[in-house]
């Protein structure tokens, strides 16, 4: 797990080396609720002003990458609890 700040966002990827997806599994096709309700819930918080993909590595194993914006939508810092 990799979190980083870029300009004014934050960047998280996830990533595992296992045997990876099927060539075919796309999360716009997924049957499970998990990862497409989960997609779903950050681009409604943040107003479009996210991301939310998971990908086949090349090298094995699956990657999700989240950015999310530092500031939400309507301006005010996050953070306070």
């Amino acid at each position: 797990m990799i979190a980083q700040r870029r300009a004014e966002q934050v960047e998280i990827r996830i990533a595992d080396d296992g045997v990876g997806l099927p060539p075919e599994w796309s999360l716009e096709t997924c049957e499970g609720l998990g990862l497409s309700v989960t997609r779903e819930r950050i681009t409604t918080l943040h107003n479009g002003a996210s991301s939310f993909s998971v990908t086949r590595r090349p090298t094995g194993g699956t990657e999700v990458e989240i950015v999310l914006p530092l500031r939400s939508v309507d301006g005010n810092e996050r953070g306070n609890g």
